[in-house]
């Protein structure tokens, strides 16, 4: 598998991850403990997928401008 494929696997698994941590928060009744526990990890891979979105972004735009320079 390609850096670029896990990269992207990466933030898809991630998503899912934070997906399915939402929906049992929402859902379920569980554990005090268990719901901040939970609550933790997906605050973090909350700003984890932002910072990697972000950086997503950024290139998107440097790619934007650079095919820009290149067509005038």
């Amino acid at each position: 598998m390609t850096k670029k494929n896990t990269k992207k696997q990466n933030i898809a698994v991630q998503f899912k991850e934070l997906e399915a941590i939402a929906k049992k928060l929402e859902e379920e009744e569980i554990d005090l403990e268990e719901g901040i526990s939970d609550l933790e990890r997906g605050l973090e891979l909350a700003k984890e997928l932002k910072k990697k979105l972000t950086q997503i972004e950024n290139r998107v735009v440097k790619i934007k401008k650079d095919y820009q320079e290149i067509d005038d």
